[in-house]
């Protein structure tokens, strides 16, 4: 009987320190979750950007002659944090390197202009920087977005073309080439839509290519 009663209060207890170490280990395992993400977070490691991160997001290459502003380039934060822009560079069609302290939020736009203080003025807009070196090719051409790292990684290109089946409403006529999303392809020619005629520094609304007005042309009444 003695043994018997002896067994009987050992099995309880010996669970019962088994789950106290288990909890104890779950505390210390989540403390040291914990205290290593606020180590990357201290250290600026949440500041770096995936490669899919950053998009260009509209072409403003041929501005109509009314148009003042003049050439942009803007680009999008599809992540979800901020990005440190700070000695990226832009290169092939234009050039121009990302000053130290850009920082873009999460879901936020930034405007890259030939001319920062025309563009400024005429778009009304205030996240704009610049001004970039060169000038977009009205026919078309490469735009390369590079990041800061030794060698430098490609973080996104777009080789855009002023024929179809790039929309052709932007070759002049006033708009600017657009993403439908962000997500898309930037080198696929139907990824891009039409400016309404453009909204640099803010989220796109853009137009399907060859959406035109219907205009009556001729009318037979009696054949």
């Amino acid at each position: 009987m003695g043994n018997d009663h002896f067994t009987w209060v050992r099995k309880p207890a010996l669970a019962l320190v088994c789950a106290s170490v288990r909890q104890l280990w779950r505390v210390v395992f989540l403390g040291r979750r914990l205290l290593f993400g606020w180590v990357l977070l201290l250290a600026g490691i949440g500041l770096e950007a995936a490669e899919t991160d950053m998009v260009i997001n509209e072409i403003m290459y041929h501005p109509s002659a009314d148009n003042s502003g003049g050439e942009f380039l803007e680009f999008y934060n599809r992540g979800n944090t901020a990005v440190d822009l700070g000695g990226w560079m832009l290169n092939h069609a234009v050039g121009f390197t990302f000053p130290t302290g850009t920082v873009m939020s999460a879901g936020g736009y930034l405007v890259v202009a030939q001319d920062a203080a025309a563009a400024r003025s005429f778009y009304r807009i205030t996240n704009v920087i610049g001004s970039y070196s060169g000038k977009l090719d009205n026919a078309g051409e490469t735009i390369n977005l590079w990041d800061n790292r030794t060698p430098r990684v490609l973080i996104d290109t777009v080789t855009y073309r002023a024929v179809a089946p790039w929309p052709v409403e932007a070759a002049g006529g006033g708009a600017s080439l657009e993403l439908f999303s962000p997500e898309e392809d930037p080198a696929a020619p139907g990824s891009w839509g039409v400016g309404q005629p453009y909204s640099p520094g803010q989220a796109n609304v853009p137009a399907t290519a060859g959406g035109g007005d219907i205009v009556i042309n001729a009318i037979m009444y009696h054949p």
